[in-house]
């Protein structure tokens, strides 16, 4: 799979999670549980700890974890 086939919808069928969910999480509408997350690193090939990481100071861990998701998704578009 090339970066830049990543959507939202090939990274929810990745992941084995429903692209409504996905599509929530990413709109700030539904924080992730644990195994959400896990399954969304392991989609990702990345560490769950990087989802967890935000340049923003002021994040939550749930505004944490859907704009590191974000970026990640955005990286993996640009990328190839």
């Amino acid at each position: 799979m090339t970066a830049r086939s990543w959507n939202i919808n090939r990274l929810a069928d990745a992941a084995g999670i429903g692209r409504g969910a996905l599509s929530e999480v990413m709109s700030k509408k539904r924080s992730p549980t644990l195994q959400t997350l896990q399954k969304l690193a392991n989609a990702l090939e990345i560490d769950v700890g990087r989802l967890l990481l935000a340049d923003e100071p002021a994040a939550t861990p749930s505004q944490a974890t859907r704009w590191k998701a974000r970026r990640d998704l955005n990286r993996l578009d640009r990328e190839e």
